[in-house]
């Protein structure tokens, strides 16, 4: 059972890996507050427009409803400074530090978070949804214990819906771009990207202007090959995952959650919830892509930046069942 004396959870995760079901799954919890996405670039905005982006978010993507929305506890005064917690927001969250580490401000930001659900007398729980390698630092910093929620790389680049989404390649590709060790290695798996001047442009605007960004980068990763985006996004998946096992004594999948009662039984015992509509996400891959060879090049340039090579023992179990 989690910890009450521990007043914060980190539940690391990507994009459409699972993690808002998961999130509605322990706000249904008294033990929680739940703090959706805190690196989300629009925590920060004026109320309105939370709710708007609120419900517009849960009907495109088909997430469980909430009543009062995920996004609403950013409303909720941080008990040390009196201000709204959304005004404490830490922008750089949201793209720069993605796939390095929590900034300063970021830590000031969720200590705020963790303030007030001690003063409700429930524990933090963070539903990440772009941890990166961010949260690592942050963990170390604020005690947290937690959790790691994956899933299979293919069907999750599948649920990107590239190229005709146009938030979770650009936004993959400017998350990469930022990072201090993996931008090189992000640039040589799409060098056309990375050298387009609207990546150039995007990259000098100031944080807090992250949706100007995206507008800029939309057209740089609609025009990127198949190949290409999903070594991007493969090597994206690959540093979180590492992160992400890394951190936690439990990583799993919905997937893996919903087929082995054991493990669906740990992660009960530790946290208190349950799952009584669990099923595995969907398995759908995107076609025309040489899976294989693209996953086996991004493993050995990363093992060879990092000096360390990684061993089949580091994946899950159903990592690369897709066909």
């Amino acid at each position: 059972m989690a910890d009450p004396a521990t007043p914060v959870l980190f539940a690391d995760a990507m994009w459409r890996s699972g993690s808002t079901y998961l999130a509605s799954r322990f706000a249904q919890s008294g033990r929680y507050l739940l703090f959706y996405e805190p690196c989300h670039e629009g925590v920060g905005r004026k109320p309105t427009a939370a709710r708007d982006r609120d419900r517009s978010r849960t009907r495109d993507l088909r997430h469980p409803e909430l009543e009062g929305g995920y996004f609403g506890t950013y409303e909720r005064l941080d008990p040390l400074s009196g201000q709204p917690l959304r005004t404490l927001h830490a922008p750089d969250m949201a793209v720069r530090n993605v796939y390095d580490e929590g900034s300063d401000a970021a830590v000031d930001f969720l200590s705020a978070l963790v303030r007030v659900a001690r003063a409700e007398g429930k524990i933090a729980f963070l539903g990440f949804c772009r941890s990166g390698t961010q949260t690592a630092r942050l963990r170390a910093l604020l005690g947290g214990q937690g959790l790691h929620l994956w899933r299979d790389p293919r069907a999750q680049f599948a649920s990107y819906g590239w190229p005709g989404n146009d938030y979770f390649m650009a936004g993959t590709l400017l998350q990469l771009s930022f990072s201090g060790r993996y931008a090189a290695l992000a640039a040589a798996l799409a060098p056309e990207a990375a050298r387009a001047l609207r990546l150039r442009l995007a990259r000098l605007l100031p944080d807090r202007r992250t949706r100007d960004r995206y507008r800029l980068v939309r057209p740089v990763a609609a025009q990127m090959t198949a190949e290409q985006s999903y070594a991007l996004f493969y090597l994206s998946w690959l540093l979180s995952y590492r992160s992400g096992v890394a951190g936690h004594a439990l990583s799993f999948s919905l997937t893996q959650l919903s087929e082995d009662a054991a493990m669906r039984q740990r992660v009960t015992d530790a946290f208190g919830i349950s799952f009584p509509d669990l099923r595995p996400t969907p398995d759908r891959v995107t076609e025309g892509i040489d899976y294989d060879a693209v996953e086996q090049d991004v493993s050995r340039r990363l093992d060879a930046l990092s000096g360390t090579p990684s061993s089949a023992s580091e994946y899950p179990p159903r990592a690369f069942s897709a066909a």
